[in-house]
């Protein structure tokens, strides 16, 4: 169970606010908070991730945490590899407990294995997914919730544990695992060891990439339905999330290219990047006014035939999965002779 000093004030689960020494804020331990899951945790690289949006609003709000865990990385998009920090925003706590592909019954580190590691005052469940589409079933996964939790217990006492819905309720088997996790809450919550149901992200097709990663509107659902969870055990006062602008930052997010001609044969080239499966090229024809857009460019070239006079604009938009990520290449410009 926890009490949270946020600018003087001491929050208590179930209570309302009461004033705190003011050497009270000074002296207030961090939060430590434990988020478990899978690939919608982790993140790859170009993404912001819903740990950042999550650590940034909660910091943002005076609140202290540490976020803890055994990994710091993203997957590498393209090609697919562990070990990246290519973050959009790499400036918050990158700790996690979160593997692509990481299944809640599955092989190595467990809830209680990382629970007793790293001693987390409050450990965030998202998991589940894999589970399912490997016939995992939701009561078998409500079982192993209820056998982790209590290993944690033993191995941290006074852990609270919050668990969050998936969102993909068009997905055969999450509603009713949502449910069992609603049950699993409602059976081993306690006073002294609280265990919290998350409000459930409302997705949208524009909130995932892929039909199952978030993108940047999904990620800020994702944290604020933590946030608010977490409100629940006293750490926070509820989100602020989709309030908030993404920074501006310098870097363009885009690769630069470059086109060169032979002939009526245009080559586009770029580095390759990696967090985009594809690029749209945008083609603009100087001489004649007309602009069109290929979708789908593979790989780091693209070549196309011009006519003999006629300049040409092009500009690369990243897609990752089916969504533009919003960043935009600076121009490449050829005239063919």
């Amino acid at each position: 169970m926890l009490a949270i000093v946020v600018a003087g004030v001491l929050a208590m689960p179930g209570l309302g606010p009461v004033a705190a020494p003011a050497a009270a804020a000074d002296e207030a331990d961090p939060v430590r908070i434990l988020l478990f899951g899978d690939s919608i945790t982790q993140g790859s690289t170009g993404d912001w991730t819903w740990r950042y949006r999550l650590w940034r609003d909660l910091t943002d709000a005076g609140i202290s945490v540490d976020f803890v865990g055994p990994r710091r990385d993203l997957l590498t998009y393209t090609p697919p590899a562990f070990g990246s920090l290519h973050y959009k925003d790499p400036a918050f706590d990158i700790d996690h407990a979160a593997a692509w592909g990481k299944r809640l019954t599955g092989k190595g580190f467990s809830v209680s294995d990382v629970t007793e590691t790293y001693q987390p005052d409050v450990v965030v469940g998202l998991i589940g997914f894999n589970d399912l589409r490997y016939g995992v079933t939701p009561t078998a996964l409500g079982e192993k919730w209820r056998a982790e939790i209590a290993l944690s217990r033993d191995a941290a006492p006074g852990v609270d544990v919050l668990l969050v819905p998936l969102p993909h309720i068009g997905v055969v088997g999450v509603r009713a695992y949502n449910d069992e996790l609603a049950v699993v809450a409602a059976e081993m919550d306690s006073p002294d060891q609280r265990v919290v149901l998350a409000p459930r992200a409302d997705f949208g097709s524009l909130d995932v990439y892929d039909w199952v990663h978030p993108s940047a509107s999904g990620e800020r659902k994702l944290a604020a339905v933590v946030e608010d969870g977490l409100a629940v055990l006293g750490v926070s006062g509820g989100a602020r999330m989709l309030e908030l602008q993404d920074p501006v930052l310098a870097e363009r997010w885009a690769p630069s290219p470059t086109a060169g001609a032979i002939g009526t044969e245009i080559t586009v080239r770029w580095p390759a990047v990696d967090y985009a499966s594809s690029q749209r090229v945008r083609v603009a024809d100087l001489t004649t006014g007309v602009v069109r857009t290929v979708r789908g460019v593979l790989g780091t070239s693209y070549v196309m035939t011009g006519e003999p006079g006629h300049a040409y604009r092009f500009r690369l938009y990243p897609v990752k999965g089916y969504l533009p990520t919003g960043a935009v290449s600076t121009a490449a410009r050829v005239t063919i002779n």
